[in-house]
């Protein structure tokens, strides 16, 4: 039987997919173009978490027979696989500043293609962490309660600052930021910290939709300069 607070949960991490794969695939588009060949790595974090977001919502729901809390510890999986998605998110936007720093050419085809299949294991990793048995911990009864990710806070607020020419962007980050922080009030799976999080990363996901429709183009004019 699926409780309410997993149909929550996977609901949000679908709807959180689907704006991260639109994301990712728009900007994979436009990254082929020169104008926006800095954008690639993003493009390729974003159609890796969507897959990541997907996976870990569903597998940690119940729908599928074999990934429920009969078989899965909850309180291991759902924190630590949240976690690599995360890091692989941030790791895309500091990649793709560099390459905006630098005022690059475009990719060499052979790398775009080897970036863009990191999607594919990223997501079969996490299913293959939901089969074991011996996850680490990674969310703790005392405060601060996820301490990993609030590893990450200062990463994503240093990247909101790095992006601060494009508010939409730096809105996205600090809105990441403001993830990472919500998750240390959550002690357990499925509490209110913990849903706030994602709503406020499905947040962090639009802000990128915003920034893709009216304000890259200005972003680009600022590198120029």
């Amino acid at each position: 039987m699926i409780s309410p607070d997993q149909f929550h949960h996977t609901l949000v991490e679908c709807l959180a997919g689907l704006c991260a794969f639109v994301t990712g695939f728009v900007l994979y588009r436009r990254s082929q173009t020169k104008r926006f060949s800095w954008a690639f790595p993003i493009g390729v974090a974003y159609l890796s978490v969507a897959l990541m977001d997907v996976v870990h919502g569903v597998s940690s729901s119940g729908f599928i027979e074999g990934f429920d809390s009969h078989h899965v510890d909850l309180d291991r999986y759902v924190p630590g696989t949240w976690w690599f998605s995360r890091v692989f998110l941030a790791v895309g936007f500091y990649a793709s500043y560099q390459r905006w720093k630098m005022n690059g050419h475009a990719l060499p085809y052979r790398v775009q293609q080897i970036m863009l299949a990191i999607a594919v294991p990223s997501g079969l990793t996490l299913t293959g962490l939901a089969l074991s048995s011996s996850l680490p911990q990674s969310m703790f009864e005392s405060f601060p309660h996820r301490p990993y990710d609030l590893i990450l806070l200062p990463i994503y607020l240093w990247l909101a600052w790095r992006y601060r020419r494009s508010f939409p962007l730096c809105a996205s980050l600090v809105c990441d930021g403001a993830v990472q922080l919500s998750m240390q009030f959550s002690g357990k799976v499925f509490d209110g910290p913990f849903f706030v999080a994602h709503w406020l990363k499905f947040t962090a996901y639009l802000w990128v939709l915003v920034w893709l429709e009216a304000d890259a183009p200005k972003m680009e004019e600022h590198r120029k300069d």
